[in-house]
């Protein structure tokens, strides 16, 4: 009996345990309910959100201006040129002309609504992407620049210097005759007269001004070349960057120029005795609040107290008609 009790308590034992387990264990087997994110919005949430702004930076542009265009809702602005704005005219063989609108059409016919690759560098301060942008592999803002449709932008880059100075010796685009460096038309300077230009061949033939004031792209020196000189035939003088024509050496150094070559220079003559032997005495002074550039005849309300600083950019004129070729304008006009 004894044998038979321990039986049936074991039995028992068992089956209070095996109801046990199951109760315990049967969670564990049925099926388990978790929250969880669609598939799209898992995708969202580990995106950087830059990828997607990366993705607008690429397709057919809309052209706004000659170095802005338009991807998608995105405006993007060509990193390191400047275009002559819209409503901006230039002058040649001694007529204006919309240089503008021309390198506006000039931009959308390169792109011709083919696909465009930009790489930002920058925002602006109106929020404006600045990027480099590429199309079949080229690059789009030296081509304006190349072609002389923009300027290289220096102020912010020197990455397209070379392509300017390319421009600027074939006479491509506004480089063909007179026209106002964008930034300083945005600052209101405008360029005076349409009356035709003696051209750089005539003026040296008819006046003997022959000799070429040249500011060099690297250093900023202004120097002078001699008919004759290793450079002479390769230099070409642009007035809208302070370039200009000397009829002797004597003026050339008297305005601040030394010679090609030439590491010092002769004692300049000073203002009053260029003014007394030549009569070249009207001031073109660069003003200080607005860099506009404008010239003061003798007589002139400020005309006295006006000190001509060479070092600066500043000059003396023959002439009024040189004045205004130079691109400068009469005070208080």
């Amino acid at each position: 009996m004894k044998w038979i009790a321990m039986a049936v308590a074991g039995a028992v034992v068992g089956m209070v345990a095996a109801i046990t387990f199951v109760n315990v264990a049967s969670p564990l087997k049925s099926p388990r309910v978790e929250r969880t994110q669609p598939a799209d919005d898992r995708t969202a949430s580990r995106t950087d959100p830059r990828e997607k702004f990366r993705a607008d930076l690429s397709g057919r542009a809309r052209v706004i201006d000659g170095d802005t265009i338009e991807l998608g809702t995105a405006r993007v602005r060509l990193h390191g040129v400047d275009a002559p704005e819209s409503d901006q005219s230039c002058v040649a063989q001694g007529a204006r002309w919309p240089c503008g609108r021309r390198a506006t059409r000039a931009l959308a016919g390169r792109l011709g609504g083919r696909t465009v690759v930009c790489e930002e560098r920058d925002r602006d301060r109106y929020g404006r992407i600045v990027a480099v942008c590429r199309q079949g592999g080229r690059d789009v803002n030296a081509w304006l620049v190349a072609e002389g449709w923009a300027l290289a932008y220096r102020r912010y880059s020197r990455e397209y210097v070379d392509e300017e100075s390319t421009a600027r010796a074939a006479r491509k685009g506004v480089w063909r005759g007179e026209f106002v460096a964008p930034w300083d038309w945005r600052r209101g300077e405008r360029l005076q007269g349409t009356a035709r230009q003696t051209r750089p061949a005539e003026q040296a033939s008819s006046k003997r001004c022959n000799i070429k004031g040249n500011i060099s792209h690297n250093s900023g020196r202004r120097i002078y070349h001699m008919p004759g000189d290793r450079d002479y035939a390769r230099t070409r003088i642009s007035p809208s960057r302070g370039e200009r024509w000397f009829c002797t050496e004597a003026e050339a150094r008297a305005a601040g120029w030394r010679r090609a070559g030439l590491q010092g220079a002769a004692r300049p003559t000073r203002p009053a005795e260029q003014a007394t032997s030549k009569r070249c005495n009207i001031k073109g002074n660069i003003s200080h609040n607005s860099g506009r550039r404008i010239y003061h005849m003798p007589g002139d309300r400020d005309y006295a107290r006006t000190r001509i600083s060479p070092s600066r950019g500043e000059r003396w004129f023959c002439t009024e008609a040189e004045a205004r070729a130079a691109g400068w304008r009469r005070a208080g006009r």
